[in-house]
């Protein structure tokens, strides 16, 4: 594949050899106009290049592509078939098949019934004249109310299949699921590029609660191929959350978008639930006040008259030292 930009639309050239041979193909579209596409171009011709692998000519398939991350957008994005080479020549019907038209033609001819030369069309009998009707008693008629004119009826129905259908590049998904708290929750995502999953939950005592997440599903590239396995993994990711609509450090995340930056996983933006209140520590007293047993003693005793008595005039100063060192609460 090589692609290559003009004045208005992007041209791509595919090429391919089999066997000793080689052709080539040319298509011409206007990509750029899908917001998918300017977010990750090259995820859009892989999935062109997807479908041409399932062909046994890439230059005999389809004449239109669209790949499925750009399904929402205007048909200009679609890459059309422009020129080949070789020319691929549209098969010719051969003599068999022309004399076989023939003949049913003649076998129709054959069939159908030719009137004889000079029969004349019998008239058909008059029919008696009716009699004359009785007279008609008049009818009062009921006021009627008036309708509404059948555009703006029209245009309410088509706005309503157009939420539905994800028309006007919208694409709605929804679903529904159970806590393990026996809470019933509904979601529906809404969006095109950015989309805004709203939440709502009624648990059974107590009240409800909504909140609101957002994402970009596009910037992972898996989505683009497989949008439904997405939102299923989504709405796996939502039931086993232990803090609904509660923690805002907390993703809404797909396993199958585990490389891709961290918008393309849900994260909340607006809830209804009431914080907790938060509950100040009381400080404990303390009693400073220490027992008679441990109270220090800061006042210095003379341990003199204890030394000589214990130790002798000799050792007197020395026992007195130690006393002093070892000297106890006791005063």
């Amino acid at each position: 594949m090589v692609i290559s930009g003009q004045t208005n639309s992007t041209k791509l050239r595919v090429s391919c050899k089999s066997k000793g041979k080689s052709y080539w193909c040319d298509f011409l579209g206007k990509p750029n106009l899908c917001r998918s596409y300017n977010n990750n171009p090259r995820h859009f011709f892989t999935q062109i290049m997807w479908d041409m692998k399932k062909l046994h000519n890439a230059c005999q398939g389809p004449r239109v592509y669209k790949p499925q991350m750009c399904r929402s957008a205007s048909d200009e994005v679609q890459m059309v078939f422009s020129a080949s080479w070789p020319k691929i020549s549209v098969p010719k019907p051969t003599q068999a098949s022309k004399n076989q038209q023939k003949q049913q033609q003649q076998v129709k001819t054959s069939i159908t019934p030719t009137k004889p030369p000079g029969h004349k069309q019998q008239p058909k009998p008059q029919q008696p004249a009716k009699p004359a009707s009785k007279p008609v008693k008049p009818v009062v008629s009921k006021p009627v109310h008036p309708r509404k004119p059948d555009s703006i009826r029209g245009a309410k129905e088509k706005r309503r299949r157009q939420e539905s259908r994800g028309d006007d590049n919208i694409a709605v998904f929804k679903g529904k699921f159970t806590t393990k708290d026996k809470a019933r929750c509904s979601w529906l995502a809404r969006g095109e590029d950015s989309y805004t999953m709203t939440v709502t939950c009624k648990p059974g005592n107590g009240d409800g609660f909504t909140c609101k997440y957002t994402a970009k599903p596009a910037t992972c590239t898996e989505y683009g191929s497989n949008p439904e396995g997405y939102w299923k993994q989504i709405a796996r990711s939502l039931k086993k959350q232990k803090k609904l609509c509660a923690d805002f450090r907390a993703l809404i995340r797909a396993g199958m978008c585990k490389r891709a930056p961290l918008d393309a996983h849900f994260k909340l933006t607006e809830t209804s639930q009431a914080k907790p209140p938060k509950t100040e520590k009381t400080p404990i007293a303390t009693n400073t006040t220490l027992p008679d047993n441990k109270r220090q003693c800061t006042e210095r005793t003379d341990h003199s008259v204890i030394a000589k008595e214990k130790c002798g005039d000799s050792w007197g100063s020395l026992c007195e030292f130690l006393f002093t060192m070892i000297q106890s609460g006791d005063c």
